[in-house]
C-alpha cells in the first residue's frame, strides 16, 4: 500500500514537472494552452448571437426598407402620377399602388408631378413629393402602399416591426418608473394650487365652505400647518412603499423602451393602437411608417454611440511601445 503511494504521487509530480517545462513553441501549444482554447470554445459569452427566424412578409418588408434607403437622383417634370410610379417600378424594382384613401383626398393617377432632386434616398424622395399632396407611403408585404397622411395614424396603417437590440440592451443601464414627480405634484399641487391629495371642503350646498370670522391666532395657524406637514409626509411614504411593492425591478430593457416613446414622436405614443414593447432585447413596435424609420434610424445611432463607447480603452488606442533602453 505505501509503494503504491508513493508511485502514484510520483506520477503526480512528474506531470506537473512535464507541464511546467512544455516548450511555448510546441507544435500543438502547451496543455495550459489547450485547456484555456477549450474553455473559450465552450464559454457562453464566445458564442454568436443566433440569427432572428422571421417570415416571409416580414423578408420582403426589410428588402423593401432596403431598397428605399438607396441614394437616387430623379426628375419628373409634368409627369403622370401614374408614369411616376412606372418609373420608380423601373429603376427598384418595388411595387407601387395607390390606396383609394390618397385618391379620395388630393393624390389620384392623373395627377401632375414636378419634382427633382438629387443624391436623396428613395424614402425622403416619395416623402417630399406625397406631402404636398397630403400623402404618405406605407409598407405592406414589400408592395409600397400611398395613402393619405391625415389616416396614416389609424389602426388599419400601422405596421408592426421588431429591432433586434439584443447587444444594445447589454451595454443600456438598468432603470424603472420614476414617480418622484408624481408624488410632487399630487401632494404639494401645482403652481396654480390643487394637486391630486390637496380636495378643497365644501359645504352642504356644494360651495366652498364659509370662512368662520373668529380670527386664528398666529399659534393656532402654526399648529395647523404643521399637522398639514406632517400628513403630507406620512402620506407620501405610504404611496413611495405602495410603489415600490408593486413597481417591477430595474431593467435595461425599460431603459430602451423608455428612451424610444420619450425621443421619438412622443405625442403619438399618449393612446392607443401604438404600442411599443421589449422582449428578450427585441424590441417590438407598432406604430406608423414614418416613426419606424424615425426609431430606426435612431436606434442606429444610439447603437454607434453606446456600443462603441462600451468597448475597451485599448481597442480604442494603439498598444503603447515600450522605450528601448538606453545603451
Amino acid at each position: 500500500m505505501r509503494i503504491s503511494t508513493f508511485s502514484v504521487a510520483s506520477v503526480f509530480v512528474l506531470a506537473v514537472l512535464a507541464m511546467a517545462m512544455w516548450p511555448t513553441t510546441a507544435r500543438f501549444g502547451t496543455p495550459q494552452a489547450a485547456l484555456a482554447q477549450d474553455n473559450s470554445e465552450s464559454s457562453p459569452t464566445q458564442v454568436e448571437e443566433e440569427n432572428l427566424v422571421i417570415s416571409a412578409a416580414t423578408r420582403q418588408d426589410q428588402v423593401t426598407e432596403e431598397a428605399l434607403k438607396q441614394v437616387v437622383t430623379l426628375d419628373f417634370d409634368d409627369l403622370p402620377f401614374r408614369e411616376v410610379t412606372e418609373e420608380l417600378s423601373k429603376k427598384t424594382g418595388l411595387n407601387f399602388i395607390l390606396s383609394s384613401s390618397a385618391s379620395d383626398d388630393s393624390l389620384t393617377e392623373d395627377e401632375v408631378i414636378s419634382i427633382k432632386l438629387k443624391n436623396v434616398s428613395l424614402g425622403k424622395f416619395l416623402d417630399l413629393m406625397l406631402r404636398e399632396y397630403n400623402a404618405t407611403y406605407h409598407i405592406d408585404s414589400g408592395i409600397v402602399v400611398f395613402i393619405s397622411l391625415d389616416e396614416a395614424s389609424d389602426d388599419q396603417w400601422l405596421r408592426v416591426k421588431m429591432f433586434d437590440c439584443r447587444k444594445l440592451v447589454k451595454a443600456l443601464p438598468p432603470t424603472t418608473n420614476r414617480y418622484d414627480s408624481f408624488l410632487q405634484q399630487g401632494l404639494n399641487g401645482s403652481k396654480g394650487g390643487g394637486g391630486v391629495f390637496n380636495m378643497q371642503s365644501s359645504g352642504k350646498n356644494g360651495g366652498p365652505q364659509q370662512q368662520t370670522t373668529k380670527a386664528k391666532s398666529a399659534d393656532e395657524l402654526k399648529d395647523k400647518k404643521s399637522v398639514d406637514e406632517q400628513a403630507q409626509q406620512l402620506l407620501q411614504e405610504q404611496i413611495k412603499k405602495l410603489l415600490d411593492k408593486n413597481l417591477p425591478p430595474p431593467s435595461s430593457e425599460f431603459t430602451l423602451k423608455q428612451l424610444v416613446t420619450t425621443m421619438i414622436y412622443p405625442d403619438t405614443w399618449c393612446t392607443p393602437p401604438p404600442t411599443a414593447e421589449v422582449v428578450n432585447g427585441i424590441l417590438v413596435v407598432r406604430q406608423s411608417e414614418a416613426v419606424l424609420r424615425r426609431i430606426d434610424n435612431f436606434l442606429e445611432d444610439l447603437r454607434g454611440k453606446v456600443l462603441r463607447e462600451q468597448q475597451p480603452i485599448t481597442e480604442k488606442l494603439p498598444a503603447a511601445k515600450n522605450p528601448e533602453p538606453r545603451k
